[in-house]
């Protein structure tokens, strides 16, 4: 199990319990999040239908899926790749880490009242490029 900054978890997880609706408690992060519901709560929050199948079972991998179709709502919604936590990270506990890293960008991205930040195209020395800062 390895540590994640505190810092940046005391940020994170009041705006997952705002959004998701689903609070923490006294339980640790990784058991909270274990199941992957309230990261499809999240993703749906801020973009409805965005996950459109969550799994109640306490099957591990109807959980491992749930996690994964999180994954990819986050990229849908503008996390990049390198953001983005693999399954394991987050089931066995190995990174919480990225997992934090990845809800903090998540944040990021979608600061504009919850929805994703449009891209920006820009032409640097004749190269479109693609920005979404500064919007």
């Amino acid at each position: 199990m390895s540590a994640f900054p505190k810092a940046e978890s005391a940020d994170v997880v009041p705006w997952v319990e705002r959004k998701s609706g689903q609070r923490k408690g006294g339980m640790g992060l990784g058991p909270w999040l274990k199941n992957g519901e309230v990261l499809c709560a999240l993703a749906n929050s801020l973009q409805a239908g965005i996950v459109k199948n969550v799994n109640h079972s306490p099957m591990p991998f109807k959980q491992m899926e749930n996690i994964s179709n999180f994954l990819k709502a986050a990229r849908k919604l503008g996390v990049r790749d390198g953001d983005c936590f693999e399954t394991a990270d987050l089931y066995d506990e190995k990174d919480l880490g990225g997992v934090i890293q990845c809800l903090d960008a998540l944040k990021r991205q979608t600061a504009a009242g919850g929805q994703p930040k449009a891209a920006k195209a820009l032409n640097v020395g004749g190269a479109q490029s693609w920005n979404t800062r500064g919007m």
